[in-house]
């Protein structure tokens, strides 16, 4: 028998199984939860600072909008007087009127003229007094305006007697012969360029800025002390970086910006004037958020490796006593010990393995699960944002309108061929806004135009706009119907008997006398549709409206003046008086009538018979 020489194989510990198996799988969990940990950290830091770009993109663009719309607004407004035919050939005296109307209905505008062909202001209107005005023929502000014929807005500058950025803004006006034969020029103040700057949100450290299209900075959020000044701040580094990404549509960078910090910065076209918003908000309060998220996730990521290298040691000590055992048996063995037993229960080891594991994937499901739970919560706001807007959408367009917009936004444009439209006007609504308070005249306005909108729901007809004390509504359209004219009919009756109903019941003590209105009706083609990008309406065109608005303003308080051509679908229905004919502008003499009320049943019974 030879002899063996047995030697004990736990001396090699660096090489030995048992030492590979706890140290590898120690190992092996940690890596698996730093790589799995790192990549859920990394997700979540990408998903926050996309958030934060769009918030950033979000703010920027509201505040374009709303600039956008004010300066909309003016212009349009503008373009309503200068649609006056004939406007420059009217009496100074009708023309200063005119004027003076306009300045009173919104106290942005500082001056208001109107300017012949050869640049000289025939008639110029002032809230401040008396105003001149020097020739302006040579003005690349006239020339656009008279020879070019397009509405021009000038650059801005700083008003030093009202303390006050102003721009001026001109508007071609038409004779007779739809010839260009003047100019109506009005000096703004931009006033609300302030407000709007101010209800926007920027964190606790951002800021928003307007720059002009030779980007020089007018206006900014600043303190009650700070002066007013135009800077220029083309020379900057970050002035082409944006404007670069603006062309190329991706408004939202990292740059050193206005205060010289390293900011995330948005901008946003004010496409009307040429104008942009930029939105600063300094990294360090920006990126706040998503390094708390990551010190978060890394700490319970450390945590969590912590435990299970602790509980990896704890199981390896039950992995590694079985192979120590098989070890020293297989040694016996080898020595020629051949009744060596060795019991080791498998279904142990590996419940041990299993727990080990189970224990690991629960904690990476708790990690997972918070990230799910974020991103629920992000999508639910998202989704809510969304709603809101939809909701928004169809409170300033008809819903079938809306949906096509969202599915086409270009310009929606539709031809009818018969609807019928009223406008509304109260009587002398000019005199009793110079006599009772803005807060009571507003909330005259807002209880009378919400018994009409009322009506209009209740009639399933289609509220188009209000303009000052003007109300415009129309049946037949966007979904045509054949009782148009009947529905229309009908609801003017009842927007008399609502006024009634207001002078009877109303709470307004400084209404010294009862309100009136004046309505008129027409019958025929329009075209309607949705035009621009922004601050859009739903809105109507073409000569059946403008004699729709003729019967208002050439009718009588307290009555209801309809064209010939609502005459004749309504006049088995209801009662008529004729007037006569009567010149209206731009379309000479019109028969027109009186609508006094609905036939009722006897009536309408009776008329069969003797037909």
């Amino acid at each position: 028998m030879s002899m063996v020489i047995w030697k004990n194989p736990l001396r090699s510990i660096r090489v030995s199984i048992a030492n590979q198996l706890r140290y590898g799988l120690v190992i092996l969990v940690a890596v698996s939860l730093l790589s799995t940990g790192g990549i859920l950290i990394y997700s979540s830091f990408r998903t926050q600072l996309k958030q934060s770009n769009r918030l950033q993109q979000a703010r920027s663009q509201t505040a374009a909008e709303q600039i956008n719309a004010y300066i909309d607004d003016l212009e349009r407004k503008l373009g309503y007087l200068a649609r006056v035919r004939g406007l420059s050939n009217l009496p100074v005296e009708t023309q200063q009127t005119l004027l003076d109307g306009l300045t009173r209905h919104n106290d942005a505008y500082e001056v208001v003229a109107i300017v012949n062909r050869q640049g000289e202001p025939v008639a110029v209107v002032s809230p401040y007094g008396d105003v001149k005005i020097e020739n302006l023929a040579k003005s690349l502000l006239f020339i656009r305006a008279f020879k070019q014929n397009e509405d021009s807005v000038d650059t801005v500058s700083i008003d030093s007697k009202i303390q006050r950025l102003v721009t001026t803004i001109a508007v071609p006006i038409r004779n007779e012969k739809d010839e260009v034969d003047g100019v109506l020029l009005a000096k703004v103040n931009l006033r609300f360029l302030d407000f709007v700057l101010s209800q926007t949100e920027v964190g606790a450290t951002g800021y928003t800025y307007v720059i002009d299209n030779r980007n020089v900075l007018i206006a900014k959020q600043r303190s009650a002390n700070e002066p007013l000044a135009l800077q220029d701040i083309s020379d900057r580094s970050f002035i082409k970086a944006l404007t670069d990404l603006n062309a190329d549509l991706q408004p939202v960078t990292v740059y050193k910006g206005l205060k010289d910090e390293e900011v995330l910065g948005a901008i946003a076209p004010v496409r009307s004037v040429g104008w942009a918003v930029i939105v600063e908000l300094p990294t360090a309060e920006a990126y706040a958020p998503i390094r708390n998220l990551i010190w978060t996730m890394a700490g319970a990521l450390i945590l969590a490796t912590g435990v299970t290298v602790g509980l990896g040691f704890l199981f390896s000590r039950r992995i590694v006593k079985p192979l120590q055992q098989l070890t020293t048996a297989a040694d016996r063995i080898r020595s020629g010990n051949l009744d060596t037993h060795v019991e080791i229960k498998a279904q142990n080891e590996l419940g041990v393995l299993a727990t080990t594991f189970n224990q690991m994937s629960s904690e990476l499901s708790e990690l997972y699960h918070s990230l799910e739970q974020k991103v629920a919560d992000r999508t639910a706001e998202l989704q809510h944002e969304k709603e809101r807007s939809e909701q928004l959408l169809l409170n300033i367009l008809p819903e079938a309108i809306a949906n096509r917009l969202k599915l086409d936004p270009t310009s929606i444009a539709d031809s009818f061929a018969e609807v019928s439209i009223i406008f509304a006007d109260i009587v002398g609504f000019t005199d009793m806004s110079s006599r009772i308070s803005p807060v009571a005249l507003v909330g005259v306005l807002n209880q009378i135009f919400s018994a009409f909108d009322r009506l209009a729901d209740r009639h399933r007809l289609e509220k188009i706009k209000t303009i000052g004390d003007a109300y415009m509504v129309v049946g037949g359209l966007p979904t045509p119907r054949e009782d148009h004219a009947e529905a229309v009919a009908d609801m003017a009756l009842d927007m008399l008997k609502a006024i009634d109903d207001f002078n009877s019941n109303a709470n307004f003590p400084e209404l010294s006398s009862n309100l009136s209105m004046r309505i008129g009706v027409n019958t025929g083609a329009v075209v309607a549709g949705v035009i621009g990008v922004n601050k859009f309406i739903y809105d109507l065109w073409g000569d059946t409206v403008n004699i729709a608005s003729r019967m208002e303003s050439h009718g009588l308080a307290g009555s209801i003046q309809v064209t010939e051509s609502t005459y004749l679908r309504l006049k088995d229905k209801y009662y008529f008086e004729e007037r006569g004919a009567i010149a209206i502008k731009g379309r000479g003499e019109m028969l027109t009538f009186w609508l006094k009320g609905r036939k009722d049943e006897n009536s309408l019974a009776a008329d069969s018979d003797k037909v």
